[in-house]
């Protein structure tokens, strides 16, 4: 009897091994697929636009069945919110990373503004996708997905930024909340940005280029008036940044 517990003692351990790894191969498993739909959903996302793209067409494209994806996301939105929040992420992931080398506080804000502004070379691709959704009924909804994924990613360090200009005397604002104003602010330049390109695409006309400068330059008075900040030290966009977009788009 004593032969056998010992027996038993020393095989146990290899049989709850057997199950973890098991169990790890199932999850990385699990997590390969959730990135084959989230890559295939992307694309086609981008190809189609999202309103004209269908869960069956995802299954498709992704070659996983319909219960495959439906195991991970119950709906097209929930794919293309965890979109949003992955390209916020990354768009918060390289502008920190250029913090450091930004050599004053204005440079660190401006870095900050212009990442989160969704009209980057960087994410031009789902910028292009997003366009058309922001000025429509059914896709707005899901173009504040992502502008609230950037706005929630972008203000902690946005607001370390501009206490940090106030402390150097760079910046001279007692507002409180001030970071999370200019936040909404920028989704507002967004989506007046996206309306003014997309009026030009529709009636197959250029982009108005003077029209977009003074619209920026109205959202960067607005942000410099927020915070007390010198005349023309606030940079949004670039025109280079908006001529990229708009021929994309157009």
């Amino acid at each position: 009897m004593g032969a056998i517990r010992t027996a038993f003692r020393r095989s146990a351990p290899c049989t709850v091994k057997t199950r973890s790894n098991g169990r790890k191969h199932h999850m990385r498993k699990g997590d390969e697929t959730k990135r084959e739909i989230l890559r295939a959903a992307e694309q086609l996302f981008c190809q189609k636009g999202y309103e004209a793209a269908s869960m069956q067409e995802i299954v498709r494209a992704a070659g996983v069945s319909k219960g495959g994806i439906y195991h991970h996301f119950a709906s097209k939105e929930e794919i293309m919110t965890l979109l949003s929040h992955q390209h916020a992420q990354e768009s918060a992931e390289r502008a920190e990373a250029q913090l450091a080398d930004a050599p004053d506080d204005l440079a660190r804000l401006n870095l900050l503004l212009m990442a989160c502004l969704p009209m980057r070379d960087e994410d031009a691709a789902f910028t292009a996708m997003l366009l058309p959704m922001a000025t429509s009924p059914e896709g707005r909804a899901m173009a504040l997905t992502y502008l609230d994924a950037l706005s929630d990613r972008f203000h902690p360090p946005l607001e370390q930024t501009i206490a940090q200009g106030v402390q150097s005397g760079t910046l001279f604002t007692e507002i409180r909340g001030v970071a999370g104003i200019i936040l909404h602010l920028l989704g507002d330049c967004f989506f007046d940005l996206a309306g003014q390109l997309m009026q030009a695409k529709n009636d197959k006309q250029p982009c108005d280029l003077p029209a977009l400068v003074d619209l920026l330059t109205r959202y960067r008075r607005a942000v410099e008036v927020l915070l007390n900040a010198p005349f023309g030290s606030v940079t949004l966009l670039t025109l280079e940044d908006v001529e990229s977009m708009a021929q994309r788009l157009l």
